[in-house]
């Protein structure tokens, strides 16, 4: 695991500032983002980096050493990150969201997980076959196998999901959440894919391993807020958020960066490309439209993944009750988003030319990481826009997706 000494002062970091230190290890990043592929891991000298920068105190409270921001700003410090490696911005959004996460359990939790550090990292994963947990004094059973588990190279913890082993359990008041040792688990290397290689999102397995029963959380507690981190840190306003919208802060700035990095890189691949009879390709009009249209629709789609976070973080502030609807909106929305980037990425790489799909060519790494990371279920625009009209006509919806 990844050990960086770094400034211990718990004196904030304002959200402009990350920004702009995540901006500024873009060129070293984009240096380093086809080694990262090939060995499908983030290199230890890039987490290094992101540590020194403070960007994983995003989201830690403010009692642990962190800045309490917002998902916003979490949002903006991943897309920067993702013009540089989509990969490497991934590992970060997700780490440093689930600071947020972990902020909900009981305090000596989390003093725990922190251990001393400013920093806790552990994957947290829903997916796979998932597992089971027996209650026992004190604590938890836990068995099962679980994947993607994002991040789990420089995690000390692990964390996922378990039904209660019980007759007839509720998907969700018997659903539980928990966090164990990296070094209870057996870890599988099972990330082989075309796109988002570096994130190293592999499998993990418990084998009847006791979690105590401080390191557990019901899932319906943390659906509703209800829970003992959210009562140990009130000061903490935005650990009222919705816990489903919580999770598009990270998913959203890795794709939108990754377009806008498409975008700037045809825009310097057009300026000096020069085509068939000698064509100078940036004088055809038809480019020009092309660039045009793909930068008003990455415009309106940052802007629409912006106004889910300010809708929340206003709300939150002023107090106000966030309803089922615009829990529903939101992810409806962010599906939205993530189809319209992949449709902006292939308009102008399919423009690109044959040299755009050549090895050496980020464009076709770009078009990966963006196709994988579209597979991901909060990015599945039917099953959005089918729960959003099922809400409009008055119809039952699965609440666990949201």
């Amino acid at each position: 695991m990844i050990e960086v000494d770094i400034n211990t002062s718990a004196a904030t970091v304002s959200p402009q500032e990350l920004i702009e230190r995540a901006r500024n290890l873009v060129p070293q990043l984009r240096m380093r983002a086809f080694d990262a592929d090939r060995a499908r891991r983030v290199p230890d000298e890039t987490m290094r980096e992101l540590l020194d920068a403070q960007l994983f105190q995003i989201l830690v409270p403010r009692r642990f050493g962190g800045f309490e921001h917002r998902f916003s700003n979490l949002m903006d410090v991943g897309l920067e990150l993702a013009r540089g490696c989509g990969s490497t911005a991934w590992l970060y959004c997700l780490l440093a969201n689930h600071h947020w996460i972990l902020a909900h359990y009981p305090l000596e939790t989390q003093e725990e997980v922190y251990g001393g550090k400013r920093h806790a990292f552990f994957p947290q994963t829903v997916s796979g076959k998932g597992g089971t947990a027996k209650e026992v004094e004190g604590g938890y059973i836990i068995d099962g196998e679980w994947s993607f588990a994002t991040g789990v190279d420089f995690s000390d913890w692990v964390s996922g999901t378990v039904s209660l082993l019980k007759k007839d359990p509720h998907p969700l008041n018997d659903r539980l959440n928990f966090i164990v040792r990296t070094s209870e688990t057996r870890v599988t290397d099972t990330w082989f894919t075309s796109g988002m290689r570096a994130t190293g999102s592999r499998d993990f397995a418990l084998r009847e391993v006791f979690v105590p029963s401080r390191r557990v959380v019901p899932q319906a507690d943390m659906l509703s807020g209800k829970t003992p981190g959210r009562r140990a840190l009130p000061e903490y306003v935005m650990l009222g958020a919705p816990y489903f919208s919580v999770l598009l802060s990270a998913v959203l700035g890795p794709l939108l960066g990754l377009t806008l990095r498409t975008i700037e890189d045809f825009v310097a691949y057009t300026k000096s490309r020069v085509g068939i009879g000698g064509i100078n390709h940036a004088n055809r009009s038809s480019t020009q439209i092309k660039l045009g249209y793909a930068q008003a629709r990455y415009d309106a789609m940052y802007r629409v993944a912006h106004a889910i976070f300010e809708e929340i973080e206003e709300a939150l502030v002023a107090g106000a009750k966030i309803g089922a609807e615009q829990k529903i909106r939101n992810r409806r929305d962010a599906a939205y988003v993530g189809d319209e980037c992949a449709k902006i990425v292939d308009y102008l790489i399919a423009s690109a030319g044959s040299r755009g799909q050549t090895e050496s060519s980020a464009f076709q790494l770009i078009q990966r990481d963006v196709h994988t990371i579209r597979t991901h279920i909060v990015f599945d625009l039917e099953d959005a826009t089918e729960a959003y009209g099922r809400q409009m006509l008055g119809l039952p919806i699965d609440v666990l997706r949201f």
